[in-house]
């Protein structure tokens, strides 16, 4: 009853990085983020030409559901 509660007052979600299966530039698998809550997918993956590779950062909340962006660390 407690967590029905909690989620009421203050909804969460996790947030999974998922390869989509397809190639970005440079032969390197594109990767996407998608809320485990409402399964939006969002965020990319950048691979620069010297190797280098950079990930959206995590947001603090869905961009699509608003549920705040919890995980296990937290």
């Amino acid at each position: 009853m407690f967590h029905l509660l909690a989620d009421l007052m203050d909804p969460t979600c996790d947030i999974d990085v998922m390869a989509t299966g397809e190639r970005a530039d440079y032969e390197c698998s594109e990767h996407i983020m998608r809320c485990l809550g409402c399964g939006a997918e969002f965020g990319y993956v950048l691979y620069g030409e010297d190797g280098d590779v950079s990930m959206d950062d995590k947001p603090s909340y869905c961009p699509h559901c608003g549920t705040r962006v919890v995980s296990d660390d937290d």
